[in-house]
C-alpha cells in the first residue's frame, strides 16, 4: 500500500502502516491488480523502502513470489528490476503455491489459495508444479470487498474514495467469515 499525499509535499511517499495512518489525506494505490504489477515506480518504491527498513545497504540474494501464470514479461520485468537497480547478486522467483506447500513440510500435494486479486488451484508433484493443470480465477478479497461496498451503498453509505474503500475492506476483514 502506498499513499501521495493531496496539499502535502507531492514527493513524500507514504508506504505500508504509515499510509493506512495517513489514509485520509492520502490517495492509495495499490501497484498490483489481479495478481499481476500495473505500476512498476511504486514496486520500485515499495522495494526501496523494504531494502531500507532492513538497514541493507547492498540487497542480498533475493526471493520474490509470483502468482500461476504470472506473464514472461512481469518475470522479466522483475528480474532486470531486482539486478540492473537493485545490483541484487542473485534471485530466484518461486510460484505461492508451490512454497506454501513447503511450509507444511510436503513436496506433493493440491494447493488452493485465494488471495486479494485472485484465486487458483496448482497440483504439484515432487517439488514441480503440473501446468497443464493449473487454474486461476481473476476473483478474490477485492471482489468481496467491492460487493460489501455495493450493498452498504444500497442501505444509504458511501464509498467512494481509497480511504473508504480502505473501511469497508476492515470491515470484511472484521465481520465476515466463510461458512
Amino acid at each position: 500500500m502506498k499513499g501521495r499525499g493531496e496539499g502535502l509535499d507531492p514527493e513524500k511517499l507514504f508506504i505500508g502502516d504509515c499510509a493506512m495512518e495517513q489514509r485520509g489525506l492520502l490517495t492509495l494505490k495499490r501497484p498490483i491488480h489481479k495478481g499481476a504489477v500495473k505500476d512498476w515506480d511504486l514496486i520500485e518504491s515499495l522495494w526501496e523502502n523494504v531494502f531500507h527498513q532492513l538497514s541493507v545497504d547492498s540487497p542480498p540474494p533475493t526471493l520474490v513470489t509470483e502468482p500461476p501464470y504470472n506473464p514472461k514479461r512481469n518475470r522479466e520485468r522483475t528480474i532486470q528490476l531486482l539486478f540492473e537497480t537493485f545490483l541484487t547478486p542473485a534471485a530466484f522467483l518461486a510460484v505461492t503455491s508451490v512454497l506454501s506447500l513447503y511450509s507444511c513440510g510436503r513436496t506433493t500435494g493440491i494447493v488452493l489459495d485465494s488471495g486479494d486479486g485472485l484465486t487458483s488451484t496448482v497440483p504439484i508433484y515432487e517439488n514441480y508444479s503440473i501446468e497443464y493443470a493449473m487454474q486461476r480465477m481473476d476473483l478474490g478479497g477485492e471482489n468481496l470487498t467491492e460487493y460489501l461496498g455495493r450493498l452498504l451503498t444500497e442501505r444509504g453509505y458511501r464509498f467512494t474514495t481509497s480511504a473508504e474503500m480502505e473501511l469497508v475492506r476492515g470491515l470484511k476483514e472484521k465481520l465476515c467469515f466463510v461458512l
